[in-house]
């Protein structure tokens, strides 16, 4: 059994390649993403950031258009360089230099929880008891349950 606890709150960014239209904007609305085609990592339940790009788009009333998807955000900041393509990254990936990669804050108050598994000290599993009063604070049900937490005991999950 596993257990999961947010582990922080990180507000988006926008990584476009030099030369869009956008990196002139101090700020860019999921809504100036429309027409745009974007690159995200890897969806199918490999990703949590699939799923919130995703839903980021549809909350703005549109279907997002990915067109390609990555395992790893070196290589998904590569690609928007080397693309015309822009991608949704939580705000640290910005820390990430690419030549021909700009990223601008993304209008918005949707922030991305990371979360990790909770473990004690000895890094052993704990209960959803024990991990909810460790420090960071509560669970974010609606996050955990989109990683197959049960509705019996909020926070167990795929182990």
């Amino acid at each position: 059994m596993r257990y999961f606890r947010a582990v922080a709150e990180e507000k988006y960014v926008v990584a476009l390649p030099e030369g869009h239209r956008l990196p002139s904007r101090a700020k860019v609305r999921v809504a100036d993403l429309r027409d745009e085609d974007l690159i995200a990592h890897t969806g199918g339940g490999r990703s949590a950031m699939y799923d919130a790009v995703a839903a980021l788009c549809r909350d703005a009333g549109s279907e997002p258009a990915i067109r390609h998807e990555v395992a790893e955000t070196s290589t998904l900041v590569t690609f928007v360089a080397g693309t015309p393509r822009v991608a949704i990254v939580p705000e640290p990936v910005a820390q990430l230099v690419v030549a021909g990669t700009v990223y601008r804050p993304l209008a918005s108050r949707a922030v991305y929880a990371g979360q990790g598994p909770c473990i004690d000290r000895s890094r052993q599993p704990v209960s959803i008891a024990q991990c909810t009063r460790g420090g960071i604070g509560g669970l974010l049900v609606r996050d955990l349950k989109a990683t197959g937490a049960s509705t019996s005991e909020i926070g167990e999950g795929p182990s």
